[in-house]
């Protein structure tokens, strides 16, 4: 009988790589992120980077939209003013 044994690999070496392009470009997610490794010339597929990339927190935080309070303008605004 053969059992499937898992290959443990170490990604520290991808993960301070990505870590350092994090830090230089914050507003990249994970694709942009990958592109940039390809440049580099580091082989690795988009699973295990993002399993890496999740591991590390990493993401990018959504921006928040202003919300505007309704029925507050001012007539210097020139919406409303007559």
């Amino acid at each position: 009988m053969v059992r499937y044994v898992r290959i443990v690999r170490d990604d520290a070496e991808l993960l301070a790589k990505l870590h350092a392009l994090a830090v230089e470009r914050r507003r990249f997610g994970s694709r942009r992120l990958a592109i940039m490794l390809r440049r580099e010339g580091v082989v690795v597929g988009m699973t295990r980077l993002l399993r890496v990339y999740r591991a590390a927190h990493l993401q990018v935080r959504k921006r928040v939209k202003r919300r505007v309070a309704f029925g507050r303008r001012s007539e210097a605004d020139g919406i409303g003013a007559k």
